[in-house]
């Protein structure tokens, strides 16, 4: 059987869209043997290796935006919201288990978090699950910086935004990139638009870059999110849907090949 691998970019609300694409993948019964998963992508990634339910993904992550006191901000210096609130709501998503580990997922998943101290990538994949999820969505200077086995992590996409190069044991992968974002600069710009712009640049060249070292088979979907910011939770149907729209333009792909990679049956006729 071909070992199917499933990647989940960053991109805060954006990935609503990867949910639609979730939903695209399990109604044509393309079955994941692995998960790699940063930021939004290691929520909705952990979600899905749980219980492979895109419908209550999306029911989780609408009821997070919908509570007004999901973000307790901190007023501190390392991050503007501690993440507590938000962890909780997350935590109920798996049977309200805060020691819920990633061994008891239904399929294996792996998530990034950067160490911020020593600028390097963190792989997280074992042990308690929601705290490592936190760790790699603390967007630098939103969320408070998290410390995971003594090190300080912040959002894995500062290193790594499609860490497909984590998945090591598959024949095959389907990468959701929703990392992208078009931003308007002009003179008038402010400085949060411009540090933002220059983050999504820098990422933007680390995806093209990383994707040129890509030596398996894959798929590339990119949902038509590049207008929707990673905090523009305004219309959450329309980015879902756009996922859906942007899978379904793939899926043939997928299916054939998926198909040709699968073994012949050797069909060579010995001669006595």
């Amino acid at each position: 059987m071909v070992r199917v691998g499933l990647v989940l970019s960053g991109g805060g609300a954006r990935g609503f869209a990867q949910i639609g694409a979730l939903k695209v993948l399990k109604k044509n019964n393309i079955a994941v043997q692995s998960i790699a998963g940063c930021s939004v992508g290691a929520i909705v990634g952990a979600c899905y290796a749980h219980n492979l339910d895109p419908d209550a993904i999306e029911k989780l992550l609408v009821r997070i935006k919908s509570k007004r006191d999901v973000y307790d901000y901190s007023f501190s210096t390392k991050g503007l919201i501690k993440g507590q609130k938000l962890e909780h709501y997350i935590e109920e998503y798996f049977d309200d288990k805060k020691n819920f580990k990633f061994e008891d997922l239904k399929i294996p998943l792996i998530i990034n978090a950067t160490d911020i101290v020593h600028q390097k990538e963190v792989l997280l994949y074992t042990g308690p699950l929601v705290p490592a999820v936190m760790a790699s969505l603390s967007y630098p200077g939103f969320f408070t910086t998290r410390k995971m086995n003594d090190i300080i992590c912040v959002d894995g996409g500062v290193i790594n935004p499609l860490p497909f190069n984590l998945l090591t044991d598959v024949d095959y992968l389907i990468m959701i990139d929703v990392s992208e974002q078009s931003i308007s600069i002009d003179e008038e710009s402010n400085f949060k638009d411009i540090v933002l712009q220059s983050t999504l640049a820098m990422q933007k060249t680390i995806v093209e870059k990383s994707l040129a070292t890509c030596h398996l088979p894959y798929t590339l979907v990119k949902p038509d999110v590049d207008y929707h910011g990673v905090l523009d939770f305004g219309d959450l149907a329309e980015l879902t849907k756009k996922g859906e729209i942007e899978m379904n333009k793939y899926i043939d792909k997928i299916k054939k090949d998926l198909e040709d990679l699968e073994p012949k049956p050797d069909t060579t006729v010995v001669k006595t």
